[in-house]
């Protein structure tokens, strides 16, 4: 799947934009931002058939660029594929991720995939 690109508005740039379920599409998307350090963050957290809540969408940014990782295909799978260069990504120390209520879903990506990952919750405080 190729990224798609959503027009700017009002000066805002046009953002590139990967939607995948696809670990392959991850791999790539996530190349170019070897060198960059701070993040946004935005985890969906959903429950399948009355289990518990479990990371059900990704969304990573860094200037222009989106990538959207849905894991709801799945859910319902007790593996479900985090790619090994998503979890290196998201626990590199290096990196900071920022977003707004990121407490829980930090924690679920602890005991979901053994991935611990530095990141700000800007609904506790603005700055690390």
């Amino acid at each position: 799947r190729e990224a798609r690109y959503v027009g700017g508005y009002r000066g805002l740039p046009t953002l590139e934009v990967l939607r995948t379920s696809s670990p392959t599409e991850v791999v790539s998307f996530l190349a170019p931002w070897s060198g960059a350090r701070d993040f946004g963050l935005f985890v969906q957290l959903a429950s399948e058939g009355g289990r518990e809540q479990r990371v059900a969408v990704v969304a990573i940014s860094n200037g222009a660029r989106v990538m959207i990782y849905d894991l709801r295909p799945f859910l319902r799978q007790e593996a479900r594929p985090l790619t090994a260069a998503l979890a290196n990504f998201l626990g590199d120390e290096q990196r900071t991720f920022y977003g707004f209520g990121l407490l829980r879903p930090a924690a679920q990506f602890a005991k979901e995939f053994n991935v611990s990952m530095k990141s700000v919750d800007m609904r506790v405080r603005a700055w690390p």
